[in-house]
């Protein structure tokens, strides 16, 4: 399934913002939850406070996750290349 997104992140002087391409393979465990595991590009820009620099960076996502039927889902990213290395998610998915 193709699922794109994008992400904020805030800290260390720093914003990253992250614009992802990502495919999932979703598998049902029972009638209210599903897992999924899956990957793709993204386009990383990152602009820092501190030197006043701004950097647009391409990477790519390894992920994991778990969505109950409602839409609250928990999701574990893995970054490559120049996406941030390890990113945890708790959201929720307007239906």
């Amino acid at each position: 399934r193709f699922q794109p997104n994008v992400e904020a992140g805030f800290g260390s002087d720093t914003t990253a913002v992250a614009f992802n391409v990502e495919f999932g393979f979703w598998m049902k465990l029972n009638a209210e939850w599903q897992a999924y595991v899956g990957g793709g590009p993204a386009m990383n820009l990152y602009s820092s406070s501190h030197d006043d620099t701004t950097d647009l960076k391409a990477g790519f996502n390894l992920l994991a996750g778990l969505r109950q039927r409602s839409g609250l889902f928990f999701e574990l990213k893995v970054g490559v290349i120049d996406s941030p290395d390890v990113k945890f998610t708790v959201g929720y998915t307007f239906k």
